[in-house]
């Protein structure tokens, strides 16, 4: 354990920035975050200092007001600004974890910096990755969240991925 007791798969690096947005959220809307999860390159070793963001799914107690999703983005945006590091993830209530995609409204969503209203977040490689390799920063741990992966949504998605998004990057 690193850090703030944090998993020591997780690179000091990236303790301090999360330690410091844990610390940034408790302060600036206070008794909402309830657990904070890893998965992404993280989860697989495969991190990259200075390259690869932070991939994370953040559960709260209740939904945010458009003034606290104003602080969000200012606790994202400062984290990015000293830390040149970017936290890619969402924010979903304890009972949407391992929600499929099709059943999902859409949820508070952070790139880059900026909070929207996305549900591409959330997909079966999510929790995939997040139930077989995800690490808990805080907050009960992963296990104890009880929800199955459809293996043909899995493997619809990545064919679809594959297909779609990669082949667009790579043209």
């Amino acid at each position: 354990k690193g850090r703030d007791n944090m998993d020591s798969r997780v690179p000091l690096s990236v303790q301090e920035i999360l330690s410091k947005y844990m610390s940034l959220f408790r302060e600036r809307i206070p008794d909402t975050l309830e657990g904070l999860y890893l998965h992404g390159s993280i989860a697989l070793n495969a991190y990259i200092n200075g390259s690869s963001d932070i991939d994370f799914i953040a559960v709260i107690k209740r939904h945010l007001t458009d003034v606290e999703l104003g602080i969000l983005s200012e606790i994202h945006q400062d984290l990015i600004s000293k830390y040149k590091t970017i936290m890619d993830g969402c924010y979903i209530l304890k009972g949407e974890i391992g929600i499929r995609q099709n059943e999902i409204k859409k949820c508070i969503s952070v790139n880059l910096g900026k909070v929207t209203w996305e549900s591409d977040v959330i997909n079966p490689v999510t929790w995939w990755i997040l139930r077989d390799k995800g690490i808990s920063i805080m907050g009960p741990e992963i296990n104890s969240f009880d929800f199955e992966i459809d293996e043909d949504d899995l493997t619809n998605y990545v064919l679809n991925n594959m297909n779609t998004y990669w082949l667009n990057r790579m043209n």
